[in-house]
């Protein structure tokens, strides 16, 4: 049986039913495309949690704490209700030359151990928790590392998942009732990462005038101040030629 497009569409003009289509198929599109789950992201912080930002600044010769959250955002509810079991996470780094890293300060919650390792570019690490329950909030510090600035440049981070697979044996995130949080975050098969950066910048230096100035100027003050006082006492004693 030949079945009429027209019939079925009630008739629509081919212009419509065109328009129709491509509808259907931009939601379909965006539906797949859309992460899997954006009320579950990682954050960082160069304030210990006080703002967040995807790129930073530190001059030559200075340091910058750098901690790492794990959030959720409304209308998600997994880690105020459910609570954080274990986490894990591969961080890396582009121009290793322009800094060094300090070993990675886990939040001490955390306090069983799978994987602690600093490697060439950044670290690999694996933790979770021994507390009944998880740890619950809304935003939940993982930890933090210190970077020491040596020379100018952008140095960018990327975090990936630890493990990449289905089934708690090969998920790094879990939660208190074994829900799996690792797809939420990364996507299917570890698609997706996070990025950030750290701009190293120049300290500036007083140019030679400016050098000159302050090595002179309290000497010229005090030359100032000793004839200031010479002609007190020249006038006192009628005498001009005792400050000569």
């Amino acid at each position: 049986m030949k079945t009429n497009l027209s019939s079925v569409f009630g008739g629509l003009p081919m212009n419509n039913f065109v328009q129709l289509f491509a509808s259907i198929s931009a939601l379909l599109i965006a539906s797949v495309c859309r992460p899997a789950n954006a009320d579950l992201i990682l954050s960082v912080s160069a304030d210990n949690g006080e703002s967040f930002a995807n790129s930073f600044e530190v001059g030559v010769g200075g340091s910058l704490d750098v901690s790492v959250f794990l959030q959720q955002r409304a209308p998600d509810t997994s880690l105020s209700s459910d609570g954080l079991v274990s986490w894990g996470f591969d961080l890396s780094r582009t121009s290793t030359n322009l800094g060094s890293l300090s070993n990675f300060s886990k939040n001490p919650v955390f306090d069983f151990v799978s994987q602690d390792l600093v490697t060439a570019s950044g670290f690999e690490l694996e933790f979770a928790t021994t507390s009944t329950g998880g740890v619950t909030g809304n935003s939940i510090l993982l930890g933090s590392f210190q970077f020491n600035a040596s020379q100018v440049g952008t140095s960018s981070f990327t975090i990936n998942d630890r493990l990449i697979g289905s089934g708690t044996a090969n998920a790094s995130w879990v939660t208190a009732s074994f829900n799996e949080l690792d797809e939420d975050l990364f996507g299917s098969g570890a698609s997706n990462s996070f990025q950030f950066a750290i701009n190293v910048t120049a300290v500036p230096e007083p140019s030679s005038l400016m050098l000159l100035i302050c090595l002179t100027a309290p000497l010229a003050m005090h030359r100032r101040r000793r004839k200031m006082q010479c002609s007190e006492i020249a006038i006192w004693f009628g005498d001009k030629q005792l400050c000569e």
